[in-house]
This record gives C-alpha cells, sequence and structure tokens, in this order.
C-alpha cells in the first residue's frame, strides 16, 4: 500500500520536472524520447526496460510492482519520479543547488558521454505545442 504521503510527495516532485502546454518540454518527457523514443515496450542491451530505460534492479529498488508493469506509462514515470527524487536530492545535498538539465541527466545515468547530456539539455529547451503535437525552438 502507497502511502498519502508518499503520493503528494511524488506529486510535488513531479510538478517541478514537468512542462505545461506551450512551455518547455519537461524533463521527463525529454528522459524517455531520449533513452526509448517513448517506447513503452523497449529493452535495452543490459537488461534496461520501460520508456525510461531502467535497470531492473533500479526498478525492483523502488517499487513493488512486477517488471511487467515496466510496459505501462504512468506507471514507468512513477517509478522514474520515485528514482530523480532520491538522485536529485543526493545531488542537492552535495552541490548545494538545483542540477542544470544536463546535471539531471547526468544523476540518471552517471556513465553517458557529455555530448548525450547536452542532447538531453537541448530537448529540455524545446518547446511543445500541445495543439499541433510537435516541437519547435
Amino acid at each position: 500500500m502507497i502511502k498519502p504521503a508518499y503520493i503528494l510527495g511524488l506529486m510535488l516532485f513531479a510538478s517541478t520536472v514537468s512542462g505545461i502546454d506551450g512551455g518547455h518540454l519537461d524533463r521527463l518527457s525529454a528522459l524517455s524520447m531520449l533513452e526509448s523514443g517513448d517506447n513503452d515496450l523497449a529493452h535495452g542491451r543490459s537488461g534496461e526496460v520501460s520508456r525510461f530505460q531502467m535497470l531492473k534492479s533500479v526498478w525492483k529498488a523502488h517499487t513493488r510492482l512486477p517488471l511487467a508493469q515496466a510496459t505501462n506509462a504512468i506507471t514507468a514515470q512513477s517509478v522514474a519520479v520515485a528514482v530523480m527524487k532520491e538522485r536529485v536530492a543526493g545531488f542537492i545535498a552535495r552541490h548545494h543547488r538545483e542540477p542544470t538539465d544536463a546535471e539531471f541527466y547526468k544523476t540518471w545515468n552517471p556513465r553517458c558521454p557529455d555530448e548525450t547530456a547536452q542532447r538531453f539539455a537541448n530537448l529540455c529547451k524545446l518547446k511543445y505545442n500541445n495543439t499541433r503535437k510537435e516541437l519547435t525552438p
């Protein structure tokens, strides 16, 4: 059973990474886009699952839900939020500031090349037009 305080914490964290129509692409959308092209059925070379390409060990450490639920976009997002809430808190504790977009991505995938983190940051700068369903600079 998920506790109401935990759900509230997830909602508050999600509000800090979520964009709005006409606003910049939110970090979770950019993460999903970069990791899997928003493919809920994606599987990585190292066994990563979901649109966010989480290692199975990360999934299991942050939820009791079966791994089969990783193909559900909403479930995968809630687990990704829990993971990033923990990791961003660690970043803030170490650096005494919020991470930049590139640093946010590096907390997700610490071994990624700097170029990939910069691609993520560039995605976050794009604007999403919900009416036309497109990204624009």
